[in-house]
């Protein structure tokens, strides 16, 4: 698994398209965002599936079938907010991002426990190049995926610029 572990790293430090590995939408999808991706060697890329817990936007599979990894990427200019509160005090997009992980990594591990770890603010921006990021373990919902069982869920937030999440799927954390 540590060879999985450092390709966490090396995947979300500063990653940097190739053009015919991601499909056009993804593309414009990053550069709205702001996120540079590199697509990893070993790797190809699979379908995207719809599914009731978290749409993704692109996929991929080690030639080994070990590990999948999707990939979310959501723009804070798409957040729309609908909060009737009649003291006016909405939360801004920018400020959800702690929520948002939570609640999907709830989501994805089925409500059950699901261990996090936040990076501190220094860490997050050397590793990942963002402002805030966490890192989340769990036994994965069936229906998210069907082939895997265990998830490894990675969180960025970029100020004022966007969130992206990284779920890396297996079956065997060794």
């Amino acid at each position: 698994m540590s060879r999985y572990i450092a390709l966490l790293f090396l995947l979300t430090a500063r990653m940097v398209a190739a053009a015919d590995e991601a499909p056009a939408d993804f593309q414009a999808l990053l550069a709205e965002a702001g996120v540079e991706y590199r697509h990893p060697r070993g790797f190809v890329r699979t379908p995207t599936l719809p599914n009731p817990l978290l749409g993704y936007e692109h996929a991929i599979t080690h030639r080994d079938g070990d590990l999948e990894i999707r990939y979310i990427i959501r723009p804070l200019s798409r957040l729309q907010i609908e909060y009737d509160d009649p003291h006016g005090s909405a939360p801004l997009p920018n400020d959800m991002f702690r929520m948002l992980f939570d609640t999907i990594a709830n989501r994805l591990a089925g409500g059950r426990h699901n261990p996090d770890r936040v990076f501190h603010p220094a860490e997050a921006r050397k590793n990942f190049g963002a402002d805030w990021a966490a890192l989340s373990a769990f036994k994965v919902e069936r229906t998210f995926s069907p082939r895997y069982t265990q998830s490894l869920f990675l969180a960025l937030h970029k100020d004022r610029l966007a969130d992206a999440y990284v779920v890396f799927l297996y079956n065997d954390y060794a």
